[in-house]
């Protein structure tokens, strides 16, 4: 970092920097085991990737409670059945526990959660191919 033409002693820049308030978004953080670090940076801008992946696939993931039209998995790739997924529901349920409310329910700061929604199929999403139609309910 080089600062240029500023007189601050180096206590007065460190907390100013502290409190900067500088905007970027993270990036297909899927895995809500990293938000907790997230949190800690005051992130507020995440970018959020749900799969809708069909029945037959939700059924071998744990956090999967209803697969009956199929679900949405967290992830930015074609999703493997060798490994188990964090759900939309999971972020909801990661946003109203007693450890994090407080920081998505702050009424100063504002956070936002961007959705890139993925879809593997030929079909179109207004078809009425029977997956289209699952993805829709």
């Amino acid at each position: 970092l080089v600062v240029v033409g500023l007189c601050l002693p180096v206590t007065t820049l460190m907390a100013s920097l502290d409190t900067a308030d500088i905007s970027f978004q993270v990036h297909s953080y899927n895995d809500l085991r990293l938000w907790p670090q997230l949190i800690a940076k005051s992130v507020t801008w995440f970018k959020l990737d749900p799969h809708w992946m069909q029945p037959t696939f939700c059924a071998t993931q744990a956090h999967v409670n209803n697969f009956t039209d199929g679900c949405f998995v967290l992830n930015h790739d074609t999703p493997s059945t060798k490994r188990n997924y964090n759900t939309t529901n999971d972020i909801l349920d990661f946003m109203t526990t007693k450890s994090f409310k407080w920081y998505f329910s702050d009424p100063l700061v504002r956070k936002y959660i961007a959705l890139c929604f993925k879809w593997d199929s030929i079909d179109s999403l207004c078809s009425y191919f029977p997956d289209a139609v699952r993805w829709r309910n």
